[in-house]
């Protein structure tokens, strides 16, 4: 048993709760064994025990993010909506970003998540501002010093709407890329990968990306065994565009395209929000066997809509939670977007999302085949998260970050993030 571990106490998962242990191994960090009662320990085992005051969870999945938008969340008025919160923050700031100030507002975001028990976050980044990868390898770094399991997208944007105004046009070039230059930096940026971290190609949305953007992800998806993420109707004005531009309303856009292009099916991407489909569509998500990702909180906040998430649901679509950026948002729990969309709902649900293949194994639950990715809580609050058995988070310290207090690593985050902000808004002034 020495390439083994074994975690005890009281476990918690598909609603179901129990005294037992899980083993896993060591190396790899891959559940073995779930089992009921006391184990059955020898001297030589390595055993972490939890008392009965402590529950034992699957570390939760943040199924959509872009955290370095934690950046703006002091800044941001509860009463803007996503246009206002678009052209006062991504749009006014994104220009004066850089490696520094990415680095520092995903360290807040990460290290938030892990401390509200997130073991997975998905990421969607596109503020790439004509650096090639020194903005991407900053996100994967802070994702890497805190310890959290990242599906990092590289986003292609490669429109810049002509008559948008300027500041929005601005970011946009700083986005943009065109789909070479998009799939050259992705290879490149492939050697980042571990168990902990897959690099995946990435599109933003019908708004902010071309048919021969989202055909090369599609490609570079298959060729990686990842999985694309996209912004799929999450406004009314995704879909005017599909049908403005393509005569079709968003998914049946995708599926005519793909089947012109003689490709597979729509299963290689992973779609947010969802929110402006109509029956049809959501039949043929159905159909195609896709995973959608909901973020019901920020879709309330930014007073864009509500996805007919029964529909969904009654038609058996698997889905995961996301936060989208924290600065539209609450925060950046997922627990608390699990509380909020459950309220939003008419129907019951018995388990919410799904588990989700990452890499070697599975993510989001406990059981054999899973990493042993766990969220530990004690009297409602988030004592431990464990990734791949390994301790990130303990009482308020990141183990991996310095074993840095909570505390201390958000002044260190604060410090800069106000920094830029006196500095961006003094090159605004000055009209630079």
């Amino acid at each position: 048993m020495a390439d083994k571990k074994v975690i005890c106490g009281t476990i918690q998962d598909c609603s179901c709760k129990k005294s037992g242990y899980i083993v896993f191994d060591k190396k790899t960090g891959v559940i073995e064994n779930v089992g009921a009662g006391p184990y059955n320990a020898t001297t030589s085992e390595d055993i972490i025990c939890f008392d009965d005051s402590y529950t034992i969870l699957p570390a939760d999945i943040n199924g959509h993010s872009h955290p370095e938008q934690s950046i703006y969340t002091d800044i941001v008025k509860s009463e803007w909506d996503l246009p206002l919160w678009c052209k006062n923050t991504i749009y006014k700031y994104s220009v004066y970003l850089t490696p520094q100030v990415v680095y520092y507002g995903c360290l807040r975001a990460f290290s938030r998540m892990l401390a509200y028990g997130t073991g997975t976050a998905f990421v969607s980044f596109y503020c790439h501002n004509k650096l090639e990868n020194e903005m991407d390898i900053q996100v994967i770094k802070a994702a890497k010093d805190v310890g959290i399991r990242l599906y990092y997208g590289r986003m292609n944007y490669d429109i810049i709407s002509e008559n948008a105004y300027y500041e929005k046009k601005l970011s946009q070039s700083f986005f943009f890329e065109d789909p070479q230059t998009a799939a050259k930096n992705y290879m490149k940026l492939l050697c980042e990968s571990t168990d902990r971290l897959i690099v995946a190609p990435s599109v933003h949305s019908l708004h902010a990306s071309t048919p021969a953007a989202i055909k090369k992800a599609y490609e570079l998806a298959n060729a990686t065994n990842t999985y694309v993420q996209f912004h799929l109707s999450e406004d009314k004005n995704d879909v005017d565009i599909s049908l403005s531009n393509f005569g079709e309303r968003p998914v049946t856009f995708f599926k005519t395209f793909f089947t012109e292009n003689k490709i597979q099916s729509l299963r290689k991407f992973l779609f947010s929000d969802c929110i402006w489909l109509d029956d049809h569509e959501i039949s043929l998500l159905k159909e195609a066997d896709c995973t959608v990702v909901f973020n019901p909180r920020m879709n309330y906040r930014m007073s864009v809509g509500r996805a007919c998430y029964e529909s969904f649901i009654e038609k058996g679509i698997p889905f995961l939670l996301g936060t989208d950026g924290e600065s539209s948002n609450q925060d950046l729990s997922v627990e608390n977007e699990e509380t909020f969309f459950t309220s939003q709902l008419d129907l019951p649900v018995k388990r919410l999302g799904k588990k989700f293949r990452f890499g070697r194994a599975y993510v989001g639950s406990i059981e054999p085949g899973c990493f042993c990715d766990l969220k530990v809580k004690k009297n409602g609050k988030v004592t431990d998260v464990f990734i791949g058995g390994k301790r990130v988070f303990s009482n308020e310290t990141f183990v991996l970050y310095d074993s840095k207090k909570f505390e201390t690593l958000e002044k260190e985050t604060s410090s800069v993030i106000t920094s830029f902000f006196l500095y961006a808004d003094k090159k605004i002034q000055e009209g630079n």
